[in-house]
């Protein structure tokens, strides 16, 4: 425990924060000194940070070895980490003594049941195809073989639940061949490429559908949980990946209040 502070306002309950961190988040987010990582690839890198914070590691596996990836002097490890995860299209987070990195398919935790007139109090959600793309192509050129460079990710690449219909398909049955064309990210394989073309592509259909929403008290919800909305539909009823949380105790009672997101319908 770190700080308490407390608000005291005439005719409300008064309301307390508590926060606290432990060892190893301390030093994940403290500024610290520069650290080059030679011949490793991004989730070997991710799984000795997770070791120096004693946090268990779970990592998703990539396969682009790096010959030098230097963490900046001024910076701290989970921004770096934060960094090497955007190219994977991956994302970073600490649950309990875990350490996550990976695509953010796979929960923490047992999936929360969530059911529209029940323990689900409201639910707003918004589909948006704007960001989305049925392929994504990189290109660049290999001067020393004298040759071209290409990696794709094609519809439905995204990774998606099963029976889902992901972000790449939708935009395919509503605008037809939707393409993004990329030249000007430094490439030095056909295998750096597919893996750049399939990060965006992850990328783009990564919030086709997100909601903010409110249940009663569900302490078990953090940033990364998967919860399981029922009652909503066919369109908004499924699974999402919760991105942000706050818990409010008041005058009116133990809520938990949410961000959520999906990239299929």
């Amino acid at each position: 425990m770190q700080n308490i502070s407390a608000q005291f306002f005439d005719g409300t309950a008064p309301t307390f924060t508590v926060e606290g961190s432990d060892n190893a988040y301390k030093t994940l987010t403290n500024n610290s000194a520069a650290e080059e990582f030679t011949n490793l690839t991004d989730s070997q890198i991710a799984q000795r940070v997770a070791g120096n914070a004693h946090l268990l590691p779970v990592v998703e596996r990539t396969t682009i070895r790096r010959a030098a990836v230097t963490k900046q002097g001024g910076t701290s490890y989970f921004a770096f980490l934060q960094e090497i995860a955007k190219r994977n299209s991956f994302e970073v987070r600490i649950s309990g003594r875990e350490l996550h990195f990976g695509s953010g398919n796979r929960p923490v935790g047992v999936p929360i049941p969530l059911v529209w007139g029940k323990n689900l109090i409201n639910f707003s959600p918004e589909l948006n195809t704007s960001q989305a793309v049925s392929e994504v192509i990189v290109q660049s050129w290999d001067r020393t073989r004298r040759q071209p460079i290409e990696g794709r990710a094609r519809v439905g690449e995204e990774g998606t639940s099963p029976g889902g219909n992901s972000a790449s398909r939708i935009v395919r049955q509503i605008y037809g061949d939707v393409v993004e064309v990329i030249t000007d990210h430094p490439v030095s394989s056909n295998e750096e490429a597919r893996q750049h073309a399939l990060s965006t592509l992850r990328e783009r259909s990564a919030s086709l559908i997100r909601g903010t929403g409110e249940t009663i008290g569900t302490p078990e919800m953090k940033p990364g949980s998967t919860i399981i909305l029922a009652g909503l539909g066919q369109w908004f009823s499924g699974s999402y990946s919760v991105e942000k949380v706050t818990h409010t105790i008041d005058s009116g009672g133990y809520r938990t209040s949410f961000i959520a997101s999906r990239n299929f319908l």
